[in-house]
């Protein structure tokens, strides 16, 4: 090169020199210099020699300048290079195959396979048009075009492909086990991945495909040998090292995979297994932290993570991931400073702003439920509502507040974040009412979980009203212990933050029958009618009353009263209410109840009756006292309740009573599906009255009143829900034994009873009920239907039927249920019938 430079120098109009010059420089792939020089060869002698080595230069020095454009994604430019070039010498092999190539990456498929063909037309022989041709169809699902294509090569071509011939067929091995792989036929691509193995032994990438594979079939150790022969096969190959870390870390072996990589000096490391063993190096001393978090020495993990914090300060992935992990140990308020100083003092990427965020949302979420666990709901919401005004309307976080404001009684609040998020889901029509978009949304939707949340909420918030005719007939001794009832109830229900007022009238229509005090036995059995002996009442008398109850109260979320009047009318007017609050304690469901309540057995001690030989009034008779319920269900295979009950049982002219009770049972879910559920149990029930007080002469209370009573029962109930329709059956089976004690004539008066007495020779009527005891069996059977008539209407009818020895009630009653609001929620698991008040409690 020196004595040519020499003589081009000294001889610069010389042809020769000045060409031999632009020779070198050609054979050095200096191209642009070398047309340069043989341009002023041809200009000094332009014979057909110097002409062709321009030619070849400047075709070489666009093919070069082409393969920069393309490597640097300058697609159209690399295209006219590769014309211009193609123009220069056609039947240049080469060129074309480049120009292929380009073609392909445009996406014209068509003209890549003519132009990768007319280069093999050329050249047979060219192995960058063999493997641009065998790849096009392997890019484009002609696969088995590309392994016949590799199949008729002639040795003369696979001599000129040499090594990559192997290398090509194992790519496209790799291909079809993919293939297979997404198919399902796992067995298939390891048998595949493991030809491509056999051809190129060294590309761990093969090995790391057919492990994946194997690891999915359970067979950890066969992976593992792979690249333990991989290593054996080439021990300071830093991709086989890389793979193989990467291996161990999804089989949680993350020490061991930096130790793999550890081995190998830093500047044989890709910036990809740099990184790798950078984010293993951090991992393992995070996973120490949380460790020391768990074993209760949050000191020791509190100081390693501000090290970390200290030296990674600059690199933001690893500062998202120290702040994950102060969440984790439970610092959320540490991790929310460590972002809001991340997103203020670094430019992070799209990727690492959307980790930042999410990370934000999770301890913004995981604070405020520890502040809720202090019963700080207040400031739970106002950290919400500022990571709200941060991040914007995220589902999670929408859907938290919303249950927040719902827990505070806000259901204004609550119904708006409810909205925002269902207008996330589906936009809400402009075009519509607001009712109308609630209904919009709930037909369209596929999130059925957030459509129930909103639709109870929209009806705990809605303002309600009930009705309904409830009948009962029970046959027992006309005039006494039988009794048709009648009831129209009408109760409005409206939001009164946290829970609902109600109002409800209901009046009552109660026949007992006609007393026939013509009887003898009757009259006797009846008010004082044992105690006259001249000028009796013996007419029949029609034992009908009717009368209005009025009454309010308030049900909250954890608590309720109300307060009510019987029946205004009736003979003997009382005060009924309740008081009652729950909560949990110890996993264990409790409600406590301070109420006076009716007992509604009977004319006599619901609306009580007149005496027709005194005149006087007695009868009416309610329960005051305490209950307690308590349940233990944590949605399980079984459950279990009890109740414990202490009441006084007082009336007008009635012999007060004590009265305890005692039930309990335990369930199973013999099936528990979203759409039914069919449960059996056993059920244990004692009573205990003080004092027999079931008959009809004055002082008696009308009601049945066993000094000991217990039973034994079997209940099976089948609930369930379709489209617009709820039902429920219920049936039991009981066994019981009773016992009652001999009760005076007038227990609530001596002079009375010792009158009674006293003319038991003329009347020849001992004045003392006989006691007893006994034993029998009973079942009970109950159905109830509803219907949802529209969005806002329910219709539904029940019947309930009892039978025990002596006792045959049966009770119907239809009803429907108006809301104000639409009902997006499906129906109920079962029909909800209007209560009356007399059945509170």
């Amino acid at each position: 090169e020196p004595l040519l430079t020499s003589v081009a120098r000294k001889w610069p109009r010389h042809a020769d020199a000045v060409g031999a010059m632009g020779h070198l420089r050609l054979k050095q792939a200096r191209y642009q210099e070398a047309a340069s020089w043989l341009r002023k060869a041809v200009a000094l002698e332009n014979t057909n020699k110097w002409r062709s080595l321009l030619r070849t230069a400047s075709y070489w020095g666009l093919i070069k300048r082409a393969k920069f454009a393309r490597d640097q994604q300058q697609l159209q430019q690399a295209e006219t290079l590769l014309r211009q070039a193609h123009g220069l010498d056609p039947r240049e092999a080469y060129g074309t195959a480049l120009l292929a190539q380009i073609r392909a990456q445009l996406g014209d498929i068509d003209e890549a396979e003519r132009l990768f063909r007319r280069s093999l037309d050329i050249d047979p022989a060219n192995s960058t048009a063999l493997q641009g041709l065998a790849n096009l169809y392997a890019d484009n699902n002609r696969l088995d075009e590309a392994f016949l294509l590799l199949d008729k090569l002639n040795p003369s071509q696979k001599r000129a492909m040499g090594a990559s011939h192997a290398t090509l067929r194992s790519s496209l091995l790799r291909q079809r086990a993919g293939q297979q792989s997404r198919q399902g036929q796992s067995e298939a691509a390891i048998a595949t991945l493991q030809q491509a193995i056999e051809l190129t032994p060294d590309n761990p990438w093969l090995r790391f495909d057919q492990a994946h594979l194997l690891l999915d079939e359970k067979k950890e150790r066969q992976a593992l040998k792979l690249f333990e022969q991989g290593l054996t096969l080439a021990p300071r190959n830093p991709e086989m090292r890389y793979a193989y870390a990467l291996l161990l870390s999804r089989l949680d072996h993350d020490a061991e995979a930096l130790l793999v990589l550890s081995i190998l000096p830093e500047n044989q490391l890709s910036s990809s297994a740099r990184k790798f063993r950078n984010k293993l190096q951090r991992e393992l001393k995070l996973k120490r932290v949380r460790a020391l978090a768990a074993q209760e020495e949050s000191h020791r993990a509190a100081k390693i993570l501000r090290q970390m914090q200290e030296q990674l300060k600059d690199d933001p992935e690893s500062l998202l991931e120290i702040a994950d992990t102060w969440n984790a140990i439970n610092r959320p308020q540490t991790a929310r400073e460590l972002l809001i100083r991340l997103d203020e003092n670094t430019d992070l990427t799209t990727e690492q702003r959307r980790k930042r965020n999410q990370l934000e949302l999770a301890t913004a979420l995981d604070q405020a439920q520890t502040l809720i666990a202090e019963d700080k709901p207040q400031r739970a919401l106002e950290l919400l509502s500022e990571t709200r005004r941060h991040l914007g309307s995220d589902p999670q976080l929408l859907h938290r507040m919303a249950k927040l404001y719902k827990h505070a009684g806000e259901y204004d609040q609550a119904i708006s974040h409810y909205r925002a998020l269902a207008e996330l889901d589906l936009p809400f029509p402009d075009d519509m009412d607001e009712d109308e978009q609630w209904l919009h949304w709930a037909g369209n939707t596929g999130n059925g979980n957030l459509v129930d949340e909103a639709g109870h909420l929209l009806q705990a918030h809605s303002p309600m009203v009930f009705g309904g005719l409830h009948s009962g007939f029970r046959n027992a001794t006309e005039g006494l212990s039988s009794l048709e009832s009648y009831e129209l109830p009408i109760e409005v229900q409206w939001p009164l933050s946290p829970g609902k007022a109600f109002a409800q009238i209901l009046p009552v229509k109660l026949d007992a029958g006609r007393l026939d005090l013509a009887d003898e036995y009757t009259r006797q059995r009846y008010g004082t009618g044992l105690l006259c002996q001249h000028d009796c009442v013996t007419t029949k008398q029609t034992k009908i009353e009717h009368g209005t109850t009025f009454a309010i109260g308030f049900h909250g979320l954890d608590w309720g009263a109300d307060l009510g009047i019987s029946p205004q009318g009736f003979p003997v007017s009382n005060l009924w209410g309740g008081i009652e609050i729950e909560g949990d304690l110890l996993q264990t469901g409790w409600q406590l109840t301070l109420s006076q309540r009716p007992i509604t057995s009977t004319l006599l001690s619901y609306a009580g009756m007149k005496d027709a030989e005194s005149g006087k009034v007695w009868g009416g008779v309610v329960a005051t006292g305490l209950h307690l319920g308590l349940s233990w269900d944590h949605g399980g295979p079984y459950g279990i309740w009890s109740d414990l009950g202490i009441h006084q049982l007082h009336g007008e002219r009635v012999a007060d009573n004590l009265r305890l009770r005692a039930l309990g049972g335990i369930y199973w879910r013999l099936r528990d599906r979203e759409d039914f559920q069919v449960r059996g149990g056993i059920n244990l029930m004692t009573w205990h009255f003080d004092k027999n007080l079931e008959e009809f002469t004055f002082g008696h209370g009308g009601y049945y009143s066993p000094q000991s009573y217990v039973s034994v029962s079997l209940p099976f109930s089948y609930y369930g829900h379709k489209n617009r329709w709820s039902w429920e059956v219920r049936t039991s089976v009981s066994y019981s034994y009773s016992d009652i004690e001999p009760s005076p004539f007038f227990p609530n008066d001596p002079d009375l009873q010792a009158e009674a007495e006293q003319l038991e020779p003329i009347t020849g009527v001992n004045p003392f009920y006989e006691g007893g005891s006994s034993t029998g069996v009973g079942y009970t059977f109950s159905g109830a239907v509803e219907y949802r008539v529209n969005p806002y209407l329910h219709v539904g009818a029940r019947v309930d039927i009892e039978r025990a020895d002596f006792y045959t009630p049966n009770r119907f009653a239809f009803y429907f249920r108006y809301s104000a609001r639409p009902h997006l929620e499906p129906m109920p698991l079962y029909p909800k019938a209007t209560i009356p008040y007399h059945q509170f409690d």
